[in-house]
């Protein structure tokens, strides 16, 4: 086997290789780790460290909000209250020398550099202030046994309690805002305040006066009592009393013992009385608060109702007439009766009318009510002659009577 031939480097490839081999020596580390070009950075996006811590504090106090944060490059930094930025709020720390009432609220901070930003949580800032009363309690006048009422509108952080006073001694249970009660002539000149109270102070109410004025209640009286009825039968029987006192009044109504009605009607009325009704007794009870009085007990009478004769008359035609069988004749009457009517009606026969004679009954045969009016129109007849007469049974059945007759010739 034959070695191979080496063949020896020209002073060209020699400078070439150490050139190589300066360069490479030059830029490996004994570890043989490359170096880094010293002038190159690498950014890193913020990171928060520590939160903001949320603070309770009360008007006038500082506030002090801070987050700590890392990143490359070094970040910024804005505050923000509700989601809206807080002017001038730019470094890690946010701080407020006094506390309002408007420094309330929820703030957060945004931390940003060129490789990013980041949120932190929500820190609470609680700006507490003592109660202030916006209405203050009313004086007071009312009638004893009336209600008395006390209200105050106050407004502070933490929500106030109250606690109601009577001439400076507190009322047991009395804590809301409004106290209310019933008045005793006893009450009249007391002075009501409230204390309006959170942890951050107490208020006091200017002093509400109460006036209680005692009312004198008289005891009803009857000046006009009740008077013994006599009422026709049908119509209505009307009890009236006239009654003094201190209002309101209540009428309490009885007829034989039995109570009929009550409310504030002076007059108590029997509509259309009947004879059965007769012999019924009626009284009245008035009350008031201060009392009762009762009426006298009285009595109703029923009066039969009058009884009237039958009446019927024909009111066309009132005299005998001539006509001719191509007229249209039109018949009427009047009737009345206080015992009413079974049956009613015109008879038209060719002789004076008798009630067995069996006439052509020409109206409808039962009509009701006391009195009142009946008719044919347009009537023809065949020529002859004719006897015309309204007709009529009581309702009791015991009389059949008759108008005057009419002769009517038809030719």
């Amino acid at each position: 086997m034959h070695s191979p031939v080496r063949k020896p480097l020209s002073s060209l490839g020699l400078a070439s290789a150490l050139g190589v081999l300066a360069l490479t020596l030059a830029c490996t580390t004994s570890d043989h780790t490359t170096n880094t070009p010293q002038n190159s950075t690498v950014n890193v996006a913020p990171a928060i460290t520590a939160q903001p811590a949320g603070v309770t504090v009360k008007v006038g106090d500082p506030v002090t909000l801070t987050v700590k944060a890392t990143g490359t490059p070094a970040p910024t930094y804005q505050w923000a209250k509700g989601g809206a930025p807080v002017a001038g709020a730019t470094s890690d720390t946010l701080s407020i020398a006094k506390a309002q009432a408007s420094d309330d609220g929820s703030y957060t901070v945004v931390v940003t550099n060129a490789a990013g930003s980041v949120t932190s949580s929500p820190a609470v800032v609680a700006v507490n202030y003592v109660p202030t009363i916006t209405t203050q309690p009313k004086d007071q006048t009312v009638s004893s046994g009336n209600e008395a009422s006390f209200t105050v509108v106050a407004d502070g952080k933490p929500t106030p309690t109250f606690q109601w006073k009577r001439n400076g001694t507190a009322i047991s249970g009395a804590t809301a805002a409004t106290y209310k009660f019933n008045t005793t002539p006893g009450d009249d000149g007391f002075s009501f305040t409230v204390d309006v109270a959170n942890s951050v102070g107490t208020v006091t109410s200017t002093p509400a006066k109460l006036a209680v004025t005692t009312v004198t209640t008289t005891k009803p009286a009857i000046t006009t009592d009740l008077a013994d009825q006599s009422v026709d039968e049908g119509k209505d029987a009307v009890f009236s009393v006239v009654a003094t006192g201190s209002n309101p009044l209540t009428y309490t109504w009885f007829v034989n013992g039995a109570q009929v009605a009550t409310g504030n009607a002076s007059s108590y009325t029997l509509p259309a009385v009947k004879a059965a009704d007769t012999g019924k007794l009626v009284k009245v009870t008035v009350t008031n608060t201060a009392g009762s009085v009762t009426s006298k007990e009285v009595k109703l009478t029923v009066k039969p109702a009058q009884q009237t004769a039958a009446v019927l008359e024909l009111l066309s035609p009132t005299a005998d007439a001539v006509v001719t069988s191509a007229d249209s004749l039109t018949i009427g009457g009047n009737y009345r009766s206080s015992k009413g009517w079974q049956k009613i009606g015109f008879a038209f026969g060719t002789k004076a009318f008798a009630w067995n004679a069996t006439p052509e009954d020409l109206a409808k045969p039962v009509l009701d009510g006391l009195g009142g009016k009946v008719g044919i129109a347009n009537l023809k007849l065949t020529p002859g002659d004719y006897v015309l007469v309204l007709w009529a049974v009581e309702a009791d059945g015991k009389q059949v009577i008759s108008s005057k007759s009419v002769k009517i010739t038809v030719q």
